[in-house]
């Protein structure tokens, strides 16, 4: 009983607007909790039962009437409670002035937010509707027509087709008509089809399953849209034959309105994302929406019938009293900041905005209570704030990363011209001087001379060019060895300025070395490594240096990491690079402006490929330059002296330099006819036996049928790979305990794993394409010399 009082005095502080509208609904409604108690009605209910609504609230059926109609009544409430379905009943009530009434009762089962059933239904007063068809039947039509002018609602009578017999002057001035205007008519010719379709359903349902029924319609009228409620019987004359259809309509328009209001107010109410609480004057909670649960971890179940001090800290009592004592003076509060606590204590900056609730007539009956988390809204704020500072970062990182796509796209676009030009003027030479050897038959000695160096200067481009493209590649994908081997850091310097001598004496410039006296001479390194960072910056300062100097300066200084290094410093006296490309300059494909590509040549790859190794090696570079005076660069390594004596001299061993003691034969394994030209010609040369075999088939075949000292093996070819060939020789080999033969392979792939592929596939050596003559003749001696030891 406290909870019904509890929901009931929920229901009227927060709705008592809606109340009264209920109020002036002539039809009683009444609603009745699970337990078949009434928990809530209008005026027209209490004057039904001549009742006050404190006397009815609370009761059940058996209250006020005899047991065994109060069980009908029960069991017709139940039935809809099981079902969930509308009940319409037609049944006899006295009033409580002891008048009887033909009443019909529609009954609908609702749940409410808490998730409770109620029972919720609507009396109409059918006595005059009654009446009215006895007078049919009677045939007093005066008595009836009197009856249906005094209904207050329109009446109506329509022959099985449809058209009006009879309606009384409600309709008729409902539709701003004359009632002979509508007599003969049917719905068709007074409203829209839309509206007469409606009403036409409805009517012949009641024709076809011969029984009243109740419907809703909504009629577009003179003076707007109506909705009502009509119940609608079928007539009989006095042979029981059903001959019209009777129909009375109530105007709901007004309830309808009310009951949108409330469920809009319902749903704005509880989907608010601020904590929504009514209290009474006392500080008793009323009512609790689903947001105030979320915010301070109580269900409406736990608040509501609790003193609103179960959410306010002590040291703000005082000040509840204040929002109290405005809520009774009828002064609203707003925007209050202050603290509030939830489950547990937890506390919680919150904004207040507190409104009196007042009833029908006006009295001040409680407050309500928006309250708005503070601290979850400067959260949100923050988080926007960061959002809005994310968004800018991601433009600015995505506008660089296009600016930077772009310079990369044009970078490339640079590269492949410069690429193409790089290309294209060697093999301009080759193919010009391939033309001339094929056309010219009489050619002297000097010019024979003169193309052939033409013709290995610009081969010697080309490989240059396809090496540096190679060591990006390698370095790149971690393919770059280094070796750890003695030898002479000055020796190292002064060869790499003598080949560089004969271009800067082209040029008229001086080549310098400076090395630090108190440097020792010898280390343990990459030496070959070392020389290519050495000769690409020697190489670039010769090319871009005009007049004046090159100057080489070794010295022992600080590595950028800390700890003892040397210092390769290569400073010129040339055009200097400005100090806006100073940043880009070693990046691969790139070069300080595209116009030096046309006046001085090169890729921009030599630069990317010494900052490359040097990083390699744990060193670092640097560069210092001013336009018009010259540029410095700067390498730190870091070097570990090596003891003892100096690094050993490294003697190349000399083309035609013939250490055997017998005439080697070789099987040269080569499908390419020009390859097969080439390398024959050198091996003869050389002063070795030299047979072709233009695949692995054949020479695996040729080897079964001869015996060579050593084979150099191409790895591509057709019928039969060189991985394939190597294979099938050393199983033979095997199978018949044949003597070990030397395989070198020899590839145009240059990569660390084409080399380890080929030594797993059983062969000695790896030489890539183009090969130097000396380092081929070394390699076969070395195999040679070995075979025979063994």
């Amino acid at each position: 009983m406290a909870n019904l009082k509890l929901y009931t005095s929920a229901m009227r502080e927060s709705q008592a607007f809606l109340k009264n509208i209920i109020n002036h609904v002539a039809d009683p409604i009444f609603v009745k909790d699970r337990e078949h108690r009434w928990i809530e009605g209008n005026a027209a209910l209490w004057n039904l039962f001549g009742k006050t609504e404190e006397e009815l609230l609370g009761k059940s059926d058996y209250d006020f009437f005899p047991k065994e109609e109060a069980d009908v009544f029960w069991a017709k409430d139940e039935e809809v409670f099981a079902s969930g379905k509308e009940n319409i009943n037609v049944e006899n009530f006295t009033d409580a002035h002891g008048v009887t009434h033909i009443i019909s009762t529609k009954k609908a089962c609702f749940k409410t937010p808490g998730g409770e059933l109620i029972l919720v239904g609507i009396i109409r007063d059918i006595t005059e509707l009654k009446k009215a068809q006895d007078a049919l039947r009677q045939s007093d039509s005066a008595r009836l027509k009197a009856i249906m002018d005094h209904a207050g609602r329109p009446v109506y009578f329509k022959d099985l087709e449809g058209r009006y017999l009879e309606v009384n002057n409600t309709l008729a001035t409902i539709l701003s008509l004359e009632e002979k205007d509508i007599i003969g008519k049917t719905d068709y010719e007074l409203f829209s089809k839309e509206n007469a379709d409606l009403i036409r359903r409805n009517d012949l349902a009641v024709i076809e399953k011969n029984e009243a029924l109740e419907c809703e319609e909504t009629l577009a009228l003179p003076d707007g849209m109506h909705t009502y409620i009509s119940v609608k019987f079928p007539l009989y004359d006095a042979a029981d034959r059903m001959y019209a259809v009777y129909g009375i309509s109530t105007d709901i328009t007004e309830r309808k309105h009310s009951e949108a209001s409330k469920a809009f107010l319902a749903s704005i109410i509880e989907s608010s994302d601020d904590a929504i609480i009514s209290i009474t004057l006392d500080g008793i909670i009323t009512s609790w929406n689903h947001a105030a649960s979320m915010l301070f971890d109580y269900t409406a179940e736990e608040a509501v019938g609790q003193h609103v001090s179960l959410l306010i800290p002590p040291e703000k009592y005082k000040e509840e009293q204040y929002i109290l004592g405005q809520a009774r003076k009828g002064e609203p509060v707003r925007q209050l900041a202050t603290v509030r606590q939830g489950r547990n204590g937890r506390l919680i900056d919150v904004a207040l905005t507190v409104s009196p609730i007042r009833d029908c007539s006006g009295r001040i009956i409680g407050a309500s209570k928006i309250v708005r988390d503070v601290s979850e809204r400067k959260k949100i704020e923050q988080q926007l704030k960061a959002f809005i500072d994310e968004n800018a970062r991601a433009k600015r990182i995505a506008e660089d990363a296009l600016a930077k796509a772009e310079m990369a796209n044009q970078a490339k676009s640079d590269f492949l011209a410069n690429m193409s030009h790089e290309i294209r003027t060697p093999m301009n030479a080759v193919v010009g001087i391939a033309n001339i050897l094929a056309t010219v038959k009489e050619i002297t000695a000097a010019k024979q001379q003169e193309l052939v160096k033409t013709l290995q200067l610009s081969a010697q481009s080309m490989m240059a060019l396809i090496d540096d493209l190679l060591d990006i590649a390698k370095i790149e994908n971690a393919q770059v060895q280094l070796e750890r081997k003695p030898f002479s850091l000055k020796k190292l310097a002064e060869e790499a300025i003598t080949i560089m001598s004969v271009k800067a004496k082209e040029k008229g410039i001086a080549l310098l070395l400076d090395y630090e006296e108190a440097l020792s001479e010898k280390f343990t390194g990459d030496s070959t490594r070392i020389r290519q960072i050495l000769m690409n910056l020697l190489s670039n300062a010769v090319k871009f240096t005009e007049a004046g100097s090159v100057t080489v300066k070794i010295f022992s200084c600080m590595g950028k990491a800390g700890g003892k290094a040397v210092c390769l410093q290569v400073t010129d006296t040339g055009i200097g690079i400005p100090e806006k490309k100073l940043g880009s300059i070693f990046d691969k494909f790139v070069q300080a402006d595209n116009s030096i590509t046309r006046q001085y040549g090169g890729t921009g790859l030599g630069l990317a490929i010494t900052r490359m190794l040097a990083e390699l090696m744990g060193g670092s570079i640097e560069v210092k330059s001013t336009v018009g005076q010259g540029t410095s660069f700067t390498v730190y390594l870091p070097c570990a002296v090596q003891p003892g004596s100096a690094a050993p001299r490294e003697e190349p061993i000399p083309v035609h330099e013939r250490r055997e003691k017998k005439r080697l034969r070789i099987l040269l394994v080569e499908d390419y006819q020009p390859n097969i030209l080439v390398a024959a010609t050198i091996l003869r040369q050389m002063g070795y036996h030299c047979e072709v075999a233009r695949n692995g088939q054949e020479a695996v075949e040729k080897l079964a049928h001869s015996s060579f000292d050593l084979a150099l093996m191409d790895i591509r070819m057709p019928v039969m790979d060189g991985y394939m060939a190597t294979q099938k020789i050393r199983e033979r080999e095997k199978a018949m305990s044949l003597p070990h033969l030397p395989i070198i392979g020899i590839t145009a792939h240059a990569l660390h794993e084409d080399r380890s592929k080929c030594l797993s596939a059983g062969m000695d050596d790896y030489m890539s394409k183009p090969f130097d003559p000396n380092d081929l003749n070394g390699r076969i001696q070395a195999l040679a010399e070995k075979r025979r030891a063994a």
